[in-house]
């Protein structure tokens, strides 16, 4: 069971890490690098992306670093924010002045004169780092197993917020839908500590015997 936990965390690190290229390439093409830190993230992006992909076998690394690249996408969000302002404006309303802190409201009010690509990543970040909580926090509340017995249903809830985060990025989500997918995904995330999900186990004593190095003679 643990090869076949450690095999679909590294599926989720190779998509977390495909998908940053697309964009990452996106961006940069419009917006490009011009002062040092956003440079810096993007060094340091890369030694964690090979971090995440190297420690797949540690059960209990991969959801932190996750979360952790979420918030080096915000950072670096607020480094382009302050240094290509006029982009993050599609039109600035008349008697009113482009601000940084005018692109985070306008993205939460669904402003159409700002984009709302730095609020879709706080949203998106919030979210990594509320299943890495509820990791902590549900196996203490309920008395139930933690993350080394949920690695299979965690990997499926970390690959769903990569994908509705790139579609949100590009389809640029209302501030209610945005949240309201936020809200299903946990809902669904937390009703899996109360058995309404299988455990790790209980699969494994189901499929267990059939595939793998379990299905073979000695």
């Amino acid at each position: 069971m643990a090869e076949w936990q450690q095999q679909l965390i590294l599926v989720a690190a190779m998509t977390a890490t495909v998908l940053s290229w697309d964009g990452y390439l996106f961006s940069i093409a419009d917006r490009p690098l011009r002062i040092f830190w956003r440079f810096a993230i993007d060094i340091l992006l890369v030694f964690i992306y090979m971090v995440l992909l190297m420690t797949s076998k540690l059960l209990v690394w991969w959801l932190f670093i996750h979360a952790l690249i979420f918030t080096l996408y915000a950072i670096w969000d607020f480094l382009t924010v302050y240094d290509w302002l006029p982009k993050y404006y599609y039109r600035t309303p008349e008697g009113t002045s482009q601000t940084i802190r005018g692109v985070y409201i306008g993205g939460l009010r669904n402003s159409p004169d700002v984009s709302r690509g730095p609020i879709i990543t706080i949203v998106w970040g919030l979210y990594f780092w509320a299943l890495y909580f509820l990791n902590d926090w549900m196996p203490y509340w309920f008395n139930v197993s933690g993350l080394r017995d949920r690695i299979i249903g965690t990997t499926l809830f970390v690959v769903l917020g990569l994908y509705f985060y790139r579609s949100d990025k590009i389809k640029r989500y209302s501030m209610c839908r945005r949240l309201g997918w936020v809200a299903v995904l946990l809902g669904a995330y937390a009703a899996s500590f109360l058995k309404w999900i299988p455990t790790d186990q209980t699969l494994w004593n189901l499929v267990g015997s059939h595939i793998g190095s379990a299905s073979c003679g000695p």
